[in-house]
């Protein structure tokens, strides 16, 4: 095990996003990327609310009896970058772009950082002043 405590750290935060991942699409063989499931469907949106808000409370608790700080960076989909390819993608999908949100996931991630009183950074803007979405 590493005693680095930033890497234990890190270790943590993929393990939970890992868990999250896993919780929410067990077979993973849908073929649709994930996140154009989440922004097409409320219910999924709903129900990734919900796991990921109790998975904060376990990480909120782990915090407290650890004594550690916990941050979270947002990194938005490339989709929420490029509408060009965000449109490609929906029409692919059959889905109608105009009716949905790209960037209601983001949001609802933000909002539940803030419900905890986690800081969070959400590189949402300064990606899309930028450009990239490499």
């Amino acid at each position: 095990m590493n005693r680095h405590p930033l890497l234990r750290k890190s270790y943590l935060l993929q393990f939970s996003r890992q868990s999250l991942l896993t919780l929410l699409d067990p077979s993973r063989k849908t073929g649709m990327d994930f996140f154009f499931r989440l922004i097409g469907d409320r219910a999924l949106l709903e129900e990734y609310i919900r796991i990921y808000s109790k998975q904060m409370e376990r990480l909120e608790r782990l915090a407290r009896e650890k004594s550690f700080d916990t941050i979270f960076v947002v990194i938005p989909a490339k989709y929420q970058i490029d509408q060009a390819q965000f449109e490609a993608k929906t029409a692919y999908y059959g889905m109608d772009g105009t009716r949905i949100d790209p960037h209601m996931p983001t949001r609802a991630l933000v909002e539940i950082y803030e419900q905890f009183g986690v800081p969070v950074i959400d590189a949402s803007s300064c990606l899309q002043k930028s450009g990239s979405v490499a």
